[in-house]
């Protein structure tokens, strides 16, 4: 009876760990992960946030002068009025008309969407029509380039005119893009 004793306290400890033991083992294991998981996400939220603070030092340090010639490079709403205002003050500068204007506002819905209507900006489609010499429409397009708004050029042709005396004329069918922001 006495060598048997062991045997018994030694079966009572194995049956102890796969009762108890394994299962709790286990167990820990599995928080453990969990746990790392959540810390990784805490640190990235930390890190966001961190990235979000800077940028918003950026942005408060920028003074409300440049805050304002910004606005007016890409305005918070699109003003088709002013707009064709200031096409029509540059035009008429060089002498040409406008004619045929056209304006759609596109959907920016293309692409990689992150998060729904989160787009930071709108695009509107301007074309319109030019009569004029080439000359005095390549001056027209470079005031266009260095003028108030932000404006990319996405079509052009040229059409040949009528032979008035002061040369050639033609007619410039012209398509654009110009944003403003949401």
């Amino acid at each position: 009876m006495k060598s048997f004793v062991p045997f018994f306290i030694l079966a009572i400890c194995v049956g102890v760990y796969f009762m108890y033991e394994s299962p709790s083992y286990s167990n820990i294991q599995t928080l453990t992960t969990e746990k790392n998981n959540y810390n990784q996400v805490l640190q990235e939220a930390k890190d966001v946030s961190a990235k979000r603070d800077q940028i918003l030092a950026s942005y408060n340090a920028i003074s409300t002068d440049n805050l304002a010639r910004l606005s007016k490079i890409v305005p918070a709403n699109f003003n088709s009025v002013i707009f064709v205002n200031h096409l029509n003050t540059i035009a008429s500068k060089y002498g040409l008309v406008l004619d045929k204007m056209q304006i759609v506002e596109q959907n920016n819905t293309g692409g990689q969407v992150i998060a729904p209507d989160q787009n930071s900006y709108n695009t509107q489609n301007v074309s319109f029509s030019v009569k004029g010499q080439y000359t005095t429409f390549m001056n027209f397009l470079k005031d266009l380039e260095s003028g108030l708004y932000l404006v990319d050029i996405t079509g052009l042709s040229i059409k040949k005119g009528t032979l008035d005396k002061t040369g050639q004329s033609f007619e410039f069918d012209v398509s654009t893009n110009t944003y403003s922001l949401n």
